[in-house]
């Protein structure tokens, strides 16, 4: 429950523009759903906006749906072409069959 930015005031890392100062990779879970907003005088409904940027390196998208989950992954174009994420969705993939088939194993 830290901000990043005191977070990076406090260990000083060294600075460079072309990534970002603590981690460059991030995971976020989407496991909770828009109800929905009512407010007097105000229609809101929700809009998907296509992102032509990644904020990291590379960040991979989990959203639970009823009976499987839907994962995608945003990347910096620079360092990364398609096939290469393919392939990485490819050994995600794998990984996570192996998991379910055998959840005591050790990774």
């Amino acid at each position: 429950d830290l901000p990043i930015e005191k977070l990076i005031e406090h260990l000083h890392p060294d600075r460079h523009l072309s990534h970002q100062p603590i981690f460059q990779v991030n995971m976020a879970l989407h496991n909770t759903q828009f109800e929905g907003l009512s407010l007097d005088g105000l229609l809101i409904e929700t809009v998907n906006l296509s992102r032509q940027t990644s904020k990291f390196d590379l960040m991979f998208h989990v959203m639970p749906n009823e009976d499987t989950h839907r994962i995608w992954f945003e990347y910096a174009v620079d360092l990364f072409n398609s096939s290469t994420i393919a392939r990485l969705g490819d050994h995600l993939e794998h990984l996570l069959e192996q998991i379910v088939a055998n959840p005591a194993a050790s990774l």
